[in-house]
């Protein structure tokens, strides 16, 4: 997967990325956040840090990190009736069986702006 370098400064709130035209952060993108810390979201949609990675910038903004990436699964999500409810009301049904499957794992590189999964 082809991965999208956000601008620097980026945060990952509802306001900057609605201005960058998404409803979320896209799966594959890195940037350099407001504290300058590198961070990504995996092509599986999992957010993490590579701030203990080494990361090469190349000259046309894609990067290289090093070792390998590896993200740990998050439990899937559980709602009473009332909270669920809610939940859909403000972020819609697909967003919350989403957080109800959970994230799985994500292993694998970031080598020139290609995310490939080990």
């Amino acid at each position: 997967m082809k991965g999208m370098r956000l601008p620097n400064g980026f945060e990952p709130t509802l306001p900057e990325i609605a201005a960058l035209g998404y409803e979320r952060t896209p799966d594959g993108a890195y940037w350099i956040d407001s504290q300058g810390t590198w961070a990504i979201v995996t092509p599986n949609g999992r957010h993490g840090s590579i701030a203990k990675h080494t990361v090469v910038e190349h000259e046309d903004g894609t990067i290289t990190v090093s070792p390998s990436i590896l993200v740990y699964a998050i439990d899937g999500a559980r709602y009473d009736a009332g909270e669920r409810a809610r939940l859909v009301q403000s972020h819609g049904e697909e967003q919350v069986q989403a957080w109800e499957r959970g994230r799985p794992a994500w292993h694998g590189y970031l080598e020139r702006g290609v995310w490939r999964e080990c």
